[in-house]
């Protein structure tokens, strides 16, 4: 008896691995977003040491139709022309601070309405040299709300008819082509057995937002002001995905939020401790978007921050449970 019971076991629990994986496949197609022949709108590509430049010749690398390239101002577009030059075309500067020029961020969706790739990466910090809230100067907290809030909420407000698809095919150029990579993709992810699950990919996300955050969303350490509103763009991001990607309405919108850590970027040239490059976080959004990821922690230094952060969240979690807290 005591061996049937155990081989019983085994078989549930393998038939319950099986029916997760399945949950996974199934999951990954539905929030997997192809690059190819995507048009992309992307905030914040005025430096060249900078994300958005990386995300820019990601993009463009990966076979994205066309990109909007956003500078703050008029004097910063000669420094995307060797890559305009070089893009065929692909590449078009759009000159919008999109602190300031409000009515004009407001019309985004409407002037180009064929944009099915958001990221929301252009951020500033004003407040990186201490974190004492006692000392922490309200005017540039409230800067940094404007621009890593505020900003952010008013973009994806603009692009919302963009960003509400439900199929996959109305923004592929080339869709036969796409369907063969979205497959291969996948398989190469998963490893998994269970074509049907594979094959199914008429569910795949249409659109696609990403917003970059910070590490400091989940560790309180140092720059208060800004941690606190990279923290609200984290809370912001997870409501977009209940309202553009949840299980529970009828848009199929993949969202991603990106929580770098120490990237090697002019806002970080004044600290001594080991950065990565921005190249590298653009090459981990790209597998993010095509694997269908929805939370990016694209280096070293923001993967051990935020395994520290789930561990002490579980520790916290198992005390409070044993003092009858919750």
């Amino acid at each position: 008896m005591m061996t049937n019971q155990n081989n019983n076991g085994s078989t549930t629990a393998t038939e319950n691995n099986n029916e997760n994986k399945r949950r996974r496949n199934k999951r990954l197609l539905q929030r997997s977003f192809n690059i190819v022949g995507c048009v992309a709108f992307v905030t914040g590509t005025n430096n060249p040491k900078g994300m958005g430049r990386a995300f820019v010749n990601a993009l463009l690398r990966e076979g994205a139709k066309t990109i909007y390239a956003t500078v703050r101002n008029n004097d910063k577009i000669h420094q995307l022309d060797d890559l305009v030059k070089s893009s065929d075309g692909r590449v078009v500067v759009v000159v919008l601070d999109v602190v300031t020029d409000i009515d004009t961020v407001r019309t985004l969706g409407i002037q180009y309405p064929d944009v099915n790739l958001v990221i929301n990466n252009a951020g500033a910090s004003f407040s990186c040299d201490g974190g004492n809230t006692l000392e922490l100067d309200p005017e540039k907290a409230k800067k940094e709300m404007e621009v890593n809030y505020f900003a952010p909420l008013r973009v994806v407000q603009a692009f919302a008819s963009n960003l509400k698809k439900t199929t996959s095919s109305s923004n592929c150029e080339n869709d036969d082509k796409n369907k063969t990579n979205k497959k291969k993709s996948v398989r190469s992810t998963n490893n998994d057995d269970d074509e049907s699950e594979i094959d199914n990919y008429s569910s795949a996300s249409a659109a696609a937002l990403v917003t970059v955050a910070s590490i400091l969303s989940f560790r309180n350490v140092w720059a208060t002001g800004y941690g606190c509103s990279k923290t609200a763009l984290h809370y912001l991001t997870d409501a977009h995905r209940r309202d553009l990607g949840g299980d529970d309405n009828e848009y199929n919108t993949l969202v991603i939020g990106v929580y770098p850590g120490a990237i090697d970027t002019d806002m970080n040239a004044k600290y001594e401790y080991k950065k990565y490059s921005s190249a590298s976080v653009a090459d981990e959004l790209m597998i993010a978007l095509k694997e269908g990821k929805e939370h990016l922690f694209p280096d070293p230094y923001a993967k051990k921050h935020i395994n520290d952060y789930l561990k002490r969240s579980n520790k916290t979690l198992q005390q409070q449970q044993q003092k009858d807290i919750i």
